[in-house]
């Protein structure tokens, strides 16, 4: 499950990315680095349904819907903790 959870959560980093303008994606790298630690929200939610692009990525990279049991709650919630580790500008890989 480790290896699908970095999958799912390079390419949510990836959808990150591609739906916002490079000034957009940092200005969110800003917000989320101002974050109190162990915040639950992420500012891309600013700009968008996040939930959505994770839906996304999830469903990419694992073939599966969320109708296929309850595991994608636990990849998801762990993906996203991992995206969250390094700016989204940052192309580098979870």
């Amino acid at each position: 499950m480790k290896d699908t959870i970095k999958a799912v959560a390079n390419a949510y980093r990836a959808s990150v990315r591609d739906a916002f303008d490079a000034d957009v994606v940092r200005q969110i790298d800003r917000q989320n680095a101002a974050r109190p630690r162990g915040a639950l929200y992420v500012h891309e939610h600013d700009y968008t349904d996040a939930n959505m692009l994770m839906l996304d990525a999830y469903e990419r990279v694992t073939g599966r819907t969320i109708d296929d049991g309850d595991e994608w709650l636990r990849v998801m919630n762990r993906a996203w903790r991992l995206a969250l580790r390094r700016p989204y500008a940052d192309t580098t890989e979870v």
